[in-house]
């Protein structure tokens, strides 16, 4: 619940500064840009009370449910729309910026998503108009999930277990950079 959440992220967190000052704690990671019953906003409301405040706030984007090709490749470009909406939403409860970053993205979080992930032209034109629209959208950080676990049964994956090399959304990603 956000209740013990808060707790223990007020309980835990200035001992963790205490013992390593460098060190950065992020919150509340919600799957999606607000979570559960307005996880995120509440998150920041109970940091705001304490003045226990994250040094940035993230979250899961997965754009895509079971969608088609065509309607999936349209959300690519919501990246930074939702990042705006977190931005706004934490200026106006800690009156300042604090970063914000995607802990999670790829286009779908099914498993297994589908099919048209390993769509060599999808995956790189979905990849591409994601990552601009995180740039669009200030994105502090953005991990894409994930690099080699068989995740979605490999249509995740940057990488193919089978062969150890590259596949398309890596390509896609280096391009970008």
């Amino acid at each position: 619940s956000i209740q013990t959440y808060l707790h223990l992220w007020d309980t835990e967190i200035p001992p963790l500064r205490q013992l390593n000052p460098a060190a950065k704690f992020i919150g509340p990671v919600t799957y999606n840009d607000q979570g559960n019953h307005g996880y995120m906003k509440s998150f920041l409301e109970g940091v705001a009370a304490s003045k226990v405040l994250p040094d940035a706030v993230s979250f899961h984007w997965y754009p895509c449910y079971q969608d088609t090709k065509e309607a999936c490749l349209a959300k690519a470009v919501t990246y930074s729309q939702v990042t705006q909406g977190v931005k706004s939403l934490v200026r106006s409860i800690l009156g300042k910026d604090i970063p914000v970053g995607i802990s999670e993205w790829n286009y779908d979080p099914g498993n297994p998503p589908p099919s048209y992930g390993d769509d060599q032209q999808f995956i790189t034109e979905f990849t591409t108009a994601a990552l601009q629209s995180m740039i669009q959208g200030g994105v502090a950080f953005a991990c894409q999930f994930d690099a080699a676990s068989y995740s979605g049964y490999g249509r995740l994956d940057m990488f193919d277990l089978t062969t150890n090399q590259p596949k398309p959304q890596y390509y896609a990603i280096a391009n970008v950079i």
